[in-house]
């Protein structure tokens, strides 16, 4: 399909990808009719490696990233540097000395280096308006978003433009400055400039270095709590009584019948609470309530499933230095909290039948701060009352003795039953025969069935682990052995 850019040169549009496209990366390039050109990364796979700004985050979902598309400029110039302290960089000023067309812009980026020359990743890009170059003065490029630079590390400022006629100002050994003089000595021993013609092989001036300013954030205070909203599953359409037969439609709330129900928002409080599913007919429950409040309930109403035992909160953090810090923080309405850190999991001592909301507390220091990226995920789950596990089959002859032993943890309240397979396909339970304290209230358990009769040519061991949200039974080392 045509796509025509605005002013500024962007180019907005979508298209469908063919069937049977492999994920992977492809390089998305777009030519324009005055051989202006364009391109992007597309990049579509289950992992996915994403650079934001300095740091390589590894997303495990399945998402399609497409990058920014940043236009292709010739002649780009560029100055390397290095700071003693690591800060976040808002932006850059330049001086420019000449101007073209006011409708030819000048983008401003930063780029890693290699060996002291930049290279082709860009942690960040400004844009400067050709209407906006001054040139009796400094002119400023403010960064899309403040960028962490590391301390003692190369990089470089590159820019680009497709005006002949832009120029920016630069200091040369030798030349003379109408305010400071003549320059006697090295402008910049941190950093040398460096011009190009293809923003690939670039030519170093030794005697030369860019006129610039670097800006770094200054902040005003050492926290900062964010509130990322009320956790929810799903938001009802509509919320109706009949008796005290409550019917909720709420597409993908994902209950089922005997669940809890987490309602919330609704004007009628007692439409509110916890409650056990008695009813899913596709994107509607029921449930059960005491009283008759009006029909249909008012409000924002929104479901979240109860009976939750276990959190974790998934979300890109980058921090910067051990000054920094994010912590994560669930509220439940009486304004106790349940306190974590990014993608570690919370085990609750107790099933959690309340709404909460998620904020999250920023900690760093004046010129240092965490990142929280966009996108931040909260997952509920709940442990079972009991589960299972089953070995793969092993010989074992009829009249064998069959031992398995395995250590144990097994708080008040737990438990786990073991059994083994006989030859027509049930299972015969097995007693207690030893146990051997270790450390941590750990146990080293022995169970024994000799002879096993029942047996056919082979057999498995099962074990049944029941348990709580305060008792979370624990199973490791299993060997199991028959002779």
């Amino acid at each position: 399909m045509p796509l025509t850019a605005d002013s500024n040169g962007q180019i907005t549009g979508s298209f469908t990808i063919p069937a049977n496209v492999p994920t992977g990366t492809k390089r998305v390039s777009f030519r324009g009719s005055v051989a202006s050109t364009a391109a992007a990364r597309f990049i579509g796979e289950g992992q996915i490696l994403t650079r934001t700004q300095r740091q390589v985050n590894t997303i495990t979902r399945t998402v399609t990233t497409i990058n920014s598309i940043v236009e292709v400029r010739a002649d780009p110039l560029a100055q390397t540097f290095r700071l003693e302290q690591g800060r976040h960089i808002t932006g850059i000023d330049l001086q420019f000395k000449a101007r073209g067309s006011v409708s030819n812009n000048v983008i401003v980026e930063i780029r890693e280096t290699e060996v002291g020359i930049p290279n082709d990743v860009t942690i960040m890009n400004g844009l400067i308006r050709g209407a906006d170059i001054n040139l009796t003065g400094w002119t400023r490029c403010t960064f899309q978003s403040p960028v962490y630079l590391q301390p003692e590390v190369e990089y470089a400022i590159v820019i680009l433009t497709d005006d002949p006629i832009h120029a920016v100002a630069i200091a040369e050994l030798g030349k003379f400055d109408p305010v400071n003089g003549w320059v006697t000595s090295q402008p910049y021993t941190v950093g040398t400039l460096l011009k190009s013609s293809n923003a690939s092989t670039w030519t170093p001036f030794q005697e030369a270095d860019l006129t610039f300013r670097l800006y770094g954030a200054a902040f005003s205070s050492n926290s900062r709590t964010v509130n990322l909203g009320q956790i929810y599953q799903a938001q009802a359409i509509s919320v109706t009584r009949s008796g005290t037969t409550v019917t909720v439609n709420a597409p993908g709330h994902g209950l089922q019948v005997g669940d809890k129900a987490i309602v919330y928002g609704a004007g009628q409080t007692e439409y509110n609470g916890s409650f056990t599913v008695t009813g899913v007919t596709g994107d509607q429950f029921t449930y059960t309530i005491v009283g008759a409040p009006v029909t249909p309930a008012t409000g924002t109403i929104r479901v979240l499933r109860g009976d939750n035992t276990d959190l974790i909160t998934l979300a890109g953090v980058d921090r910067v230095n051990s000054d920094t810090d994010v912590e994560f923080i669930y509220t439940r309405p009486d304004g106790s909290q349940i306190r974590g850190s990014d993608n570690v999991p919370i085990q609750l001592a107790e099933n959690l039948n309340d709404p909460v909301t998620l904020s999250a507390i920023l900690r760093g220091n004046p010129t240092q701060s965490p990142t929280l990226f966009a996108g931040s995920q909260a997952i509920f789950g709940r442990q079972a009352v009991s589960a299972n596990y089953v070995s793969r089959a092993f010989p074992s002859a009829s009249g064998a003795r069959v031992s398995a032993t395995f250590e144990a943890f097994l708080p008040s309240g737990s438990g786990v039953t073991v059994e083994f397979q006989k030859g027509d396909g049930s299972w015969q339970a097995v007693t207690l025969t030893s146990s051997t304290p270790l450390d941590d209230q750990w146990a080293e358990l022995t169970y024994t069935l000799n002879p096993f009769t029942a047996s056919g040519t082979t057999t498995r061991v099962r074990l049944t682990l029941s348990g709580t949200a305060a008792a979370r039974p624990r199973i490791r080392q299993l060997r199991v052995v028959t002779i």
